[in-house]
C-alpha cells in the first residue's frame, strides 16, 4: 500500500509485485500463444544503392512461440512500430523459411526452422494489435488477439528479453552501433560509422535467430513429461516434441491468403497510367486483358469498374 500510494499501481505491478507464475504456465503446446513486439535497433544503416546515404535505424519485429521459445516470424524494416511492420512479421510467420533465408544468401533445411503455421492466439501491446486493422484478421484467420495492459511490458517478457539478447550479441561487432553516450554533448556521431545496409543487417539477425533456435536455453522449466522423455531445453527440440505430444493448435494456411487478410483496405482509382493507389501505379493481368486503362483514358469505364 505504501509503494502504491507513492509510485502508483502500475509501477507496483511492474516493479514490486510477487512473481509466482510464468508465461509458459498457460500454454499447452506449440502454436497455442505467440508473443509479438518491436524495437528500434541501436545501429545506423546505409543505403545499398548509395553507400554514402544514411537511412537511419531499422525496426526489428519478432514473433516468439511461448511454449518452445522458437522464433516463428521476423521482419526488419525502416517503418516505425506500426501495423505495417506487425503485418509483415505475421506474414513471415507462415512463410517457408527455407525460401525466405535463401533470399539473404543463407542455406538451411526445413528441419532447422520448421515454423510456417497460424497460431491460436497472439499477444501484443495496445499499439499494433489494437484498432480496426485487426478486426479483419480475427474472424477470417480465427486468431484470438490479446493485448497487454499499458506499462506492462512484463506480460511479453519472452520477446522483450530476446531484444536484449540481440543487442548483446551484435553490439561489439557492428559498425555504426550506438553506445550509452548517444546524443550526449561531445559524444561521437555514430551515424558516420554506418557500413551495413538493410539486407546485410537482416542476414546477421537471421543467423542470430538460427543460433537461438538450436541452442540450449538457460532458464526453462521442463515438466514431468519432458524430463521423462529427456527433452533438452532447446527451442527446436521443444517445438518438435510439443507437436508430437502436446500440439493440436498449429494450423497451416496458404501464404497468399494470409497476406490478403492482413493487408489494410483502401480505395484505388483506375487511370490511363494504371491503378493509382497512394501515389503509386499498379497493373494486373485482368486490367490489361479487359483494357481498363484504355477505357479510363477514353472515359468508357462502367460504374462497376470505377
Amino acid at each position: 500500500k505504501k509503494i502504491t500510494t507513492r509510485r502508483g499501481a502500475k509501477h507496483y505491478a511492474l516493479k514490486n509485485r510477487a512473481i509466482l507464475g510464468t508465461s509458459q504456465a498457460e500454454t499447452i503446446g506449440p502454436g497455442f500463444r505467440y508473443q509479438i513486439d518491436a524495437t528500434v535497433a541501436d545501429v545506423y544503416l546505409v543505403s545499398k544503392y548509395n553507400r554514402d546515404w544514411i537511412i537511419g535505424r531499422p525496426v526489428i519485429y519478432v514473433i516468439i512461440d511461448v511454449f518452445s521459445r522458437m522464433i516463428t516470424g521476423v521482419y526488419i524494416g525502416l517503418e516505425g512500430p506500426s501495423w505495417l511492420g506487425a503485418m509483415m512479421a505475421l506474414a513471415n510467420s507462415v512463410t517457408d523459411k527455407v525460401a525466405f533465408c535463401q533470399q539473404f544468401g543463407i542455406t538451411i533445411t526445413e528441419e532447422q526452422w520448421p515454423c510456417h503455421h497460424i497460431p491460436e492466439c497472439i499477444l501484443g501491446d495496445r499499439g499494433e494489435l489494437a484498432g480496426m486493422t485487426v478486426e479483419t484478421m480475427i474472424p477470417n484467420l480465427h486468431i484470438r488477439i490479446e493485448n497487454a495492459a499499458t506499462y506492462r511490458a512484463d506480460w511479453k517478457g519472452l520477446v522483450e528479453r530476446y531484444f536484449r539478447v540481440i543487442h548483446e550479441r551484435v553490439k561489439p561487432f557492428l559498425p555504426g552501433f550506438i553506445d550509452k553516450d548517444f546524443r550526449q554533448r561531445g559524444a561521437k556521431d555514430y551515424r558516420l560509422d554506418g557500413r551495413l545496409d538493410l539486407d546485410q543487417f537482416t542476414q546477421i539477425i537471421l543467423e542470430i535467430i538460427l543460433a537461438h533456435n538450436s541452442h540450449a536455453l538457460k532458464t526453462y522449466n521442463r515438466d514431468q513429461m519432458m524430463i521423462a522423455d529427456d527433452v533438452a531445453p532447446i527451442p527446436l527440440k521443444l517445438w518438435n516434441w510439443g507437436i508430437i505430444n502436446r500440439s493440436g493448435r498449429l494450423r497451416t494456411m496458404n501464404e497468399d491468403l494470409v497476406k490478403l487478410n492482413l493487408m489494410p483496405t483502401g480505395t484505388a482509382r483506375i487511370t490511363e497510367r494504371g491503378i493509382r493507389f497512394k501515389s503509386m501505379h499498379y497493373t494486373c493481368e485482368k486490367a490489361t486483358r479487359e483494357m481498363w486503362f484504355e477505357k479510363a483514358r477514353s472515359q468508357m469505364l462502367s460504374p462497376l469498374e470505377k
